[in-house]
């Protein structure tokens, strides 16, 4: 009967969803975990890179800078990674199984909801080309002050002999000041790219294509009002998973601005003596 058909769904979500729980912290300790591992390891990598370079190299480098590329940029890096691994395996996994759907119970529903995706990519490349130039701008802007306050700190007594903390204070405020104006920049970009893409575009322009094209075909060819209620429900999460594997693509694009540097210095060959 019905009822017994509905119980047994109502059992299979509990079981499913049960499960789907107990893989979440798997899911969470894992993807976590592997941060923290390619966090220390690139950091030891790094770190030993440094020390093995040739005396010329840390009188043309500061130490703030490694001390920067130490601490943020390894970090930034490994949770970039990280975050790019899971959700876009997870949204590309989500993604297919949910477009076969649209596309077995109505084709012409599919093609309108899935026609945003190309724009959407086009878009998502510009925006991380920008992001992953800035990223590379933050993270050197952030080096230079930190190189400002160990070389304070280093010389304090020097500092104090010649009474020059008001001309390492504004050193210090300019390179501050510098990291500050390119992270509101990345916040208005950020700001303004989910304002077109995914507020206007996508939850207003495609929901709205797709309750004309589906008033359209309910009158027409008599689909029932069912079928454009899950796609409606189904273009929800659509719209979540391409938006979080855009996000992945934009956050390893992020992460390789950030980890230039490092991978300079871990690549960086010693010069032969006599030659440098």
């Amino acid at each position: 009967s019905e009822y017994d058909e509905a119980k047994m769904n109502i059992l299979f979500l509990f079981i499913f969803g049960t499960l789907d729980a107990a893989l979440d912290f798997f899911c969470v300790f894992l993807f976590g975990l592997a941060n923290l591992k390619i966090s220390r390891s690139v950091r030891i990598e790094l770190f030993m890179a440094i020390l093995r370079q040739e005396i010329a190299f840390f009188d043309e480098t500061k130490s703030g800078d490694l001390a920067s590329r130490l601490n943020s940029d390894c970090g930034e890096m490994a949770s970039d990674l990280t975050w790019f691994f899971r959700f876009s395996i997870e949204s590309v996994v989500r993604i297919c199984g949910i477009v076969l759907y649209m596309f077995l119970r109505a084709p012409r529903l599919a093609t309108c909801a899935v026609s945003v995706v190309p724009i959407v990519a086009i878009v998502n490349k510009k925006y991380g080309d920008w992001l992953s130039k800035n990223a590379k701008d933050v993270q050197d802007a952030l080096a230079e002050a930190n190189s400002v306050v160990q070389e304070a700190l280093y010389n304090i007594r020097c500092v104090i002999a010649f009474a020059s903390e008001e001309i390492e204070e504004k050193k210090y405020h300019d390179k501050i000041d510098t990291h500050y104006n390119l992270n509101v920049k990345q916040l208005y970009a950020t700001g303004f790219y989910y304002m077109v893409i995914s507020t206007f575009l996508i939850n207003t322009c495609v929901q709205a294509l797709l309750l004309y094209v589906g008033m359209l075909l309910i009158r027409q060819i008599d689909m029932r009002p069912d079928v454009l209620l899950a796609f409606m429900l189904y273009q929800s999460q659509l719209q979540n998973e391409v938006m979080n594997l855009f996000n992945s693509y934009t956050s390893l694009v992020k992460s390789s601005g950030a980890g230039d540097k490092v991978f300079q210095l871990l690549d960086r060959t010693i010069p032969a003596p006599g030659t440098g």
